[in-house]
């Protein structure tokens, strides 16, 4: 009884989920500033966090999102401080509309 009303708890509050996720499978986040190009052309600046998923240096897979917009990423490093990202962006709710989907780049730095 107790552990369905932790589960429901938990449920209820998905952002807490994703994080305990996050944390048990050990994905390293970075943040990533960078610019969506929407399929109307119109340019949207991004602050990403993505969370990489594969990693064979100098090039890393990543996913993770920002508040608009769920995004994926190839990463490369340039630098030890430097990794450029290109991928593909799309709004949160229009993952079956392959319309919506546009390019995004980014930087990452890192001190």
């Amino acid at each position: 009884m107790l552990a369905s009303i932790q589960i429901a708890s938990n449920l209820a509050k998905p952002d807490k989920l994703v994080f305990q996720l996050i944390k048990k499978l050990g994905l390293e986040s970075h943040v990533v500033p960078g610019i969506s190009i929407r399929p109307d052309l119109k340019i949207k600046p991004e602050i990403a966090v993505l969370f990489t998923v594969l990693d064979v240096n100098p090039v890393s897979l990543n996913l993770g999102g920002s508040w608009k917009s769920a995004i994926g990423t190839v990463g490369y490093d340039l630098s030890e401080s430097l990794t450029i990202h290109g991928g593909l962006s799309v709004p949160w709710g229009s993952w079956m509309d392959t319309k919506q989907y546009g390019p995004f780049v980014g930087f990452e730095y890192r001190f």
